[in-house]
């Protein structure tokens, strides 16, 4: 029997550009607007910091908020995503786009 490796490394697509300066991501604590956000992070949040330990990651929780995710980019870009209602898989989706700055 082989051993499993249980310290592998996080998944390829959560290693964000070079130009990605910050993620802010604002949700609400307790909304289902904001429940696919929230169930993303919980289980994946130590996966995405692990892959981009420099990178600030700011959640944001706020009563009421729409859920959305901006990242900053270098020279002072930005682009924001409403993510409002997404499943873990659609924010997902949405994170991995603005991580590699399309």
């Amino acid at each position: 029997v082989e051993p499993t490796d249980t310290h592998s490394p996080p998944p390829m697509s959560f290693i964000a550009s070079k130009a990605l300066m910050e993620l802010r991501v604002h949700m609400c604590q307790t909304s289902a607007g904001s429940k696919g956000i929230r169930d993303f992070w919980s289980k994946n949040y130590e996966a995405v910091k692990s892959a981009n330990a420099k990178l600030p990651i700011l959640l944001r929780e706020s009563a009421g908020t729409p859920a959305k995710l901006t990242a900053g980019y270098a020279g002072g870009k930005e682009q924001t995503l409403s993510v409002d209602g997404c499943s873990e898989a659609e924010f997902s989706a949405a994170l991995q786009s603005l991580m590699k700055g399309s």
